[in-house]
């Protein structure tokens, strides 16, 4: 008789910890964004919404390339030689250890956007480790339909439901 045990979704809290500073998890995103051609960067601050938006102009990802990046633990193939990371785990405990929810609205030249939504709070809410991707049309995206029109490309990380990990104010 095999039973199967199942990791509780609050493992997602314990990867928050992991010891990311700000620079250290900033450094995931841009190793990624260099990867994919980024030649700008952004990263900016609402003070006043308690957010972080993360930009690049590099090639975007394909459904598969996100659904792959959004996966914790992740079999990516990356090159130890010249990547940070190598284990599927960077950008996800990277920017996680600072907030509790990140969407991901990527565009390629070739294709509509996409747009992936990691909530913490909803996935132990729901004991669902379903991380969903949309197509174009998202509440998400229209809300920053403004980077989706004017780009050809590129990748739009927020950031939101910042907590105590990390104090804006300063």
């Amino acid at each position: 008789n095999v039973q199967s045990v199942i990791p509780n979704l609050k493992l997602l809290l314990s990867l928050r910890n992991l010891g990311y500073d700000l620079p250290a998890a900033f450094a995931e995103y841009i190793d990624n964004s260099l990867d994919a051609n980024s030649k700008h960067i952004s990263i900016s601050f609402d003070l006043a919404k308690h957010r972080i938006y993360i930009t690049d102009d590099g090639l975007g990802m394909s459904r598969e390339v996100l659904s792959e990046g959004m996966t914790l633990a992740s079999d990516g193939k990356k090159d130890k030689s010249v990547d940070l990371g190598c284990f599927g785990m960077g950008m996800k405990t990277a920017m996680l250890s600072f907030a509790r929810k990140m969407t991901v609205i990527t565009k390629q030249k070739t294709s509509a956007h996409i747009t992936s939504i990691m909530d913490i709070d909803d996935m132990i809410a729901n004991s669902s480790w379903d991380i969903p991707l949309r197509f174009s049309n998202t509440s998400e995206a229209k809300e920053y339909n403004a980077f989706v029109r004017n780009r050809e490309q590129g990748t739009l990380i927020i950031l939101d439901k910042i907590d105590s990990t990390l104090n804006l104010k300063k």
